[in-house]
């Protein structure tokens, strides 16, 4: 099977990430000849052509492709350009994931399969995939009108993603740019299982480092919670069918009360509600956290 393999870093060298380093151990030889690894750089400065040449000479994969950019597009915009390549299936990671050899069994072993969603492992816990909201811990079919997990890890068939293009105009929901492109991307899977069969499973294991584990610092804890702020907007808008004006006096009760500390961004948040986006799919920042610049 052909796959393409997408690994996005941000504010990290090449030869840092967990992500890279277990892929490069991991991937079977035998898929190499048609694989590809797609390495999307989104900022928030260029890695050095020195750097670029030295992964590529030192790795085993014989396809590469380094995408070096600064702008730090969204990801919804990230993962509907890499499912334009020729391949059957695309997995899908970010930096901080261990991936071994048995993850990669895992999805040669159902090659017939649209969602291949693994086991989530974090502090010895399972937390992902979920099934109609309960964690899944074994490895079984899913039911993939009740299926939701993380980006990082799943496989998805071109089959899949051509539907989900053909149904919603394209895969992956640009109106999303960081948090709930996986909620809204499962949300249209749920969509469309209700009208086509898609084959769903939980296989294989990865190790992945969550971010509501971690311990952080407020500035960082506001950035987590500005932007679920933005996700929980627009699931209303647009995938719970609740009007403006609704989702108005939600944002006014939000801020408030338990999210008043976000109040300073409140006409960001207005524009979300506004124009129906993420204000960086409009080309705009938020000057929050680890993202400190304007388009």
């Amino acid at each position: 099977m052909k796959y393409v393999v997408l690994v996005v870093i941000y504010n990290q060298r090449l030869a840092e990430g967990a992500t890279l380093r277990s892929l490069e151990r991991s991937f079977p030889e035998a898929l190499r000849e048609q694989s590809s690894l797609v390495v999307w750089n989104n900022g928030p400065s260029l890695l050095e052509a020195s750097e670029i040449e030295a992964f590529r000479s030192a790795s085993r994969w014989k396809f590469i492709k380094i995408e070096n950019r600064t702008d730090n597009l969204p990801l919804s915009m990230v993962y509907n350009r890499i499912v334009q390549m020729d391949a059957e299936r695309f997995v899908f990671f970010d930096h901080d994931t261990e991936v071994g050899e048995s993850y990669w069994q895992a999805l040669e072993n159902h090659p017939s399969l649209d969602v291949i969603a693994p086991r989530i492992w974090g502090q010895q816990v399972c937390h992902y995939p979920k099934q109609h909201k309960r964690v899944v811990s074994t490895e079984q079919p899913l039911d993939a009108e009740g299926l939701i997990t993380i980006t990082s890890g799943m496989a998805l068939s071109r089959r899949l993603l051509m539907e989900l293009a053909a149904e919603e105009g394209e895969a992956f929901d640009e109106r999303f740019a960081l948090y709930g492109v996986d909620v809204s991307l499962f949300v249209r899977i749920q969509r469309l299982a209700r009208k086509l069969p898609i084959a769903a499973g939980c296989y294989g294991d990865l190790q992945h480092s969550l971010s509501e584990l971690e311990q952080e610092s407020e500035q960082v804890s506001a950035f987590r919670d500005l932007e679920k702020f933005y996700v929980a907007i627009l699931l209303r808008l647009h995938y719970k069918g609740i009007s403006k004006p609704k989702v108005l006096r939600y944002m006014v009760r939000q801020l408030l009360g338990k999210r008043h500390r976000l109040i300073r961004y409140a006409p960001s948040l207005l524009h979300c509600l506004v124009h129906g986006k993420h204000p960086r799919t409009l080309g705009e920042w938020t000057v929050v956290g680890r993202s400190m610049k304007r388009n």
